[in-house]
């Protein structure tokens, strides 16, 4: 048995591909960069911002 080097669950020797996180086993994890998680947010902060837009127009015209 060996041990999935991203999650930690134990996996067969003959394994290449993690099953459960669909990783490559055998590989070391990469620091994940910034600029990766601004990306995978960015939409969500765009949305934010206007709906808070929107509250504050709304709020002023009354």
């Amino acid at each position: 048995m060996k041990i999935c080097l991203h999650c930690g669950k134990q996996l067969r020797d003959d394994t290449k591909k993690c099953f459960f996180c669909g990783e490559m086993a055998d590989e070391l994890p990469q620091p994940k960069k910034s600029a990766e998680k601004w990306r995978k947010n960015k939409d969500i902060i765009i949305l934010i911002i206007v709906i808070i837009a929107c509250i504050i127009i709304y709020l002023l015209k009354k």
